[in-house]
């Protein structure tokens, strides 16, 4: 009992992330996400519906065996640890405790942005940016003669490339790719919006500056939800706090968690511009 009112704090407060994060995730906003209760989970995909055909009375009506594959979403343990001294927590306790949060739920969002854009061969998590360009001979990219000015055309490419069943499409860019976007956003044809007032949008699609592309990708285009899962636990971001860990040092030790999926089953429903070598 410290005399401040500690009594008054629910333990269970120390089990969450408080939601004040200083970089946030967008692959969720981006990818369709499914909670996994055990260790993995298997999404079946459904392919294209051949047309349907007109038949005359009592006349039998064809079958067909409809294509069908699985994405699999193998969760991956993510982890961070943090330790602090006791003369820290004592001197600026509330800061402290939200600067811990913080700090790892931006790192758990930055490291699942990564991992969803580019991978990681250590676990076996394959990227965006790779499948697309693994997707058919690299037919869905482009490269961009000039990337601080890219053309109507090459904007319009990704646009036209992407599957036509692309209903829910986006924008995730680079700040490079950004900064090409504002270069042509005067011009009508583009069909750029920028304001601060709302989400900027190309061709009717929103856009989102993304820091975690990979350094030669200016842009992807297309439908993330059709193209890419995520998975996440069911418990979400757990926290646990330790104050014998460190002993030794006089020092406070959190121990925070989280285990994410990644797949990139559809790569036909996205289109990527990449930077000329």
């Amino acid at each position: 009992y410290d005399g401040k009112g500690s009594e008054l704090v629910m333990h269970e407060l120390y089990r969450g992330i408080l939601e004040q994060l200083y970089y946030s995730s967008i692959c969720l906003d981006l990818a369709s996400v499914y909670n996994v209760n055990t260790s993995g989970l298997h999404i079946p995909i459904a392919g294209d519906a051949p047309l349907a055909e007109f038949y005359d009375e009592n006349t039998e009506i064809k079958p067909f065996n409809p294509a069908t594959s699985k994405a699999i979403l193998e969760l991956h343990k993510m982890g961070q640890r943090v330790q602090c001294s006791n003369e820290l927590l004592s001197d600026a306790y509330i800061n402290v405790s939200n600067m811990v949060t913080n700090q790892i739920g931006s790192s758990f969002a930055l490291t699942a942005d990564t991992s969803y854009f580019q991978g990681n061969a250590t676990v076996g998590i394959e990227g965006v940016c790779d499948a697309i360009e693994g997707y058919n001979a690299g037919s869905n990219v482009i490269e961009v003669a000039d990337p601080d000015a890219p053309t109507t055309g090459e904007l319009a490419f990704p646009w036209k490339t992407v599957h036509q069943n692309s209903r829910n499409r986006k924008w995730a860019v680079s700040p490079q790719g950004w900064a090409g976007v504002m270069a042509i956003a005067t011009a009508p044809e583009a069909g750029a919006v920028v304001t601060d007032s709302v989400r900027a949008t190309i061709y009717g699609a929103p856009v989102y500056v993304c820091t975690t592309l990979p350094d030669d990708v200016l842009a992807i285009y297309g439908d993330f939800e059709m193209s890419t899962a995520v998975g996440i636990k069911s418990n979400g971001v757990t926290l646990r706090g330790s104050a014998e860990r460190a002993m030794e040092l006089d020092a406070y030790v959190w121990v925070g968690t989280n285990r994410m999926a990644f797949a990139p089953h559809s790569p036909e429903f996205l289109a990527m511009l990449k930077e000329s070598p």
